[in-house]
C-alpha cells in the first residue's frame, strides 16, 4: 500500500468509523459483530482504494455506508440462518434452569456443582437437563431427539429439574447439620 493510499485510509477510518459502527450496530444490535463488519468494510474499501477521490465528498461518504449496510445485512442474513438450528418454541423466555447455569459459571468449581445438581437423577434426566441447559434447546427439539411430544418433553425437564433441586437442597441440608 502506497503512502497517500495508507493517509487515506487513515482519513476515512478517522472520519466514518463512528457513522459506520452506528449502522452495523443498528442491523446487528451486537457490539462485537459492528465491530466486525466496521473492520471488514474499510478492509473491502483498501482494495478499491484508487477508486475514492475525495476523502470528504457525499459520494465517498455514501459509498462507505453503504458497504457497510451490506455487510452488516450479509452477516444479520447468516445470523438469522444459524438461529433457525437454534431456535425456540417458547418464545425465547427465559428459563429458571437459566439461572442454574449462571450459579454454575460463577462457581468457582463448577462441575462440583453439576454433579451436585445431577447426582441421583436417572441418565435420561441428567439428559433433559443437559439438553435444556446446557444446549439451550427448546422442548420441541428435545421432543424430537427424543421421539415424543413437546409438552411430553416440557414436564419431564420439570420433573428432573424438580428432582435435581430437591436431591442439592438435601444434601446441602445433610452437609450443614453436625453428628
Amino acid at each position: 500500500m502506497e503512502p497517500t493510499d495508507k493517509k487515506k485510509l487513515e482519513l476515512l477510518y478517522e472520519m466514518y468509523e463512528q457513522a459506520a459502527y452506528r449502522i452495523a450496530y443498528a442491523i446487528l444490535h451486537s457490539e462485537t459483530q459492528a465491530e466486525d463488519m466496521v473492520s471488514e468494510t474499510f478492509l473491502s474499501i483498501a482494495t478499491h482504494l484508487h477508486k475514492i477521490g475525495d476523502v470528504s465528498s457525499e459520494r465517498t461518504k455514501r459509498y462507505l455506508l453503504k458497504t457497510v449496510k451490506n455487510h452488516s445485512i450479509n452477516q444479520y442474513r447468516k445470523n438469522q440462518k444459524n438461529n433457525l438450528l437454534f431456535t425456540t418454541t417458547d418464545a425465547q423466555q427465559p428459563d429458571e434452569g437459566m439461572d442454574m447455569i449462571l450459579e454454575w459459571e460463577n462457581a468457582q468449581d463448577s462441575s462440583i456443582l453439576l454433579k451436585q445438581l445431577l447426582d441421583g437423577l436417572t441418565n435420561e434426566e441428567k439428559r433433559i437437563i443437559m439438553m435444556r441447559c446446557i444446549c439451550n434447546m427448546s422442548y420441541k427439539e428435545i421432543a424430537d431427539c427424543l421421539l415424543t411430544s413437546a409438552s411430553t418433553a416440557r414436564k419431564q425437564y420439570e420433573r428432573a429439574k424438580k428432582k435435581a433441586m430437591q436431591n442439592s437442597f438435601l444434601k446441602n441440608r445433610i452437609g450443614d447439620e453436625t453428628i
